[in-house]
């Protein structure tokens, strides 16, 4: 039932002021909505809060109306459903607003957790694809380092985790270099000692 045919029934008995009216969550219509298909039906309620300008009028067409047929013409849809009316005394509107309030932020709320959830599952997934990584090239590097240490040398000393690299000496430079531009050298190395000596 839409909320301006509930407001037409209703102010026949008395003066309404504001409405409010739950709606049902469906999840087959959700999906056709955000597919962009056709809308099958009405918006469904599942329940409602009407505030009568009066608290009397509003006792008074709760205990009129509750458990009654809501009638009309024969060929409505409402014509046989019941009414179910309940005055609650000592509510007010802005306790309505309050709860509604609340269910909203606890909603957000339960997003955000989700939300945060997810993401430290993805972080926590990168870093251990991260960490395997980092200890397979670990692992590969002293691999390697391990191999070559015993083509060089029969007995490898104790291995650790990190791999150096060291600076050839000026020797195995000028052996790696060869014959050229040794005579260059060995003048000068000749004419240096003949200064300082």
């Amino acid at each position: 039932m839409r909320p301006t045919l509930l407001r037409n029934m209703l102010s026949k008995f008395a003066p309404i002021g504001r409405m409010f009216m739950q709606k049902i969550k469906e999840q087959k219509s959700e999906k056709r909505k955000r597919k962009g298909g056709p809308r099958i039906g009405s918006e469904k309620f599942s329940e409602g809060w009407v505030e009568f300008l009066k608290k009397r009028h509003a006792k008074q067409v709760a205990a009129l109306l509750n458990n009654q047929p809501m009638g009309g013409k024969k060929k409505s849809k409402f014509h046989d459903c019941l009414w179910n009316l309940k005055y609650l005394s000592r509510f007010k509107w802005i306790h309505l607003v309050e709860r509604l309030g609340y269910e909203r932020a606890v909603l957000r709320q339960r997003m955000q957790n989700e939300i945060s959830q997810a993401k430290r599952v993805a972080s926590f997934f990168k870093d251990t694809v991260d960490r395997e990584e980092r200890q397979r090239r670990k692992a590969k590097a002293k691999a390697k380092s391990n191999n070559g240490e015993a083509a060089d040398s029969p007995d490898p000393g104790p291995s650790s985790s990190y791999v150096f690299t060291q600076r050839k000496t000026a020797e195995e430079k000028k052996a790696k270099r060869g014959d050229v531009g040794s005579a260059v050298t060995q003048e000068r190395e000749k004419f240096l000692k003949s200064l300082f000596s």
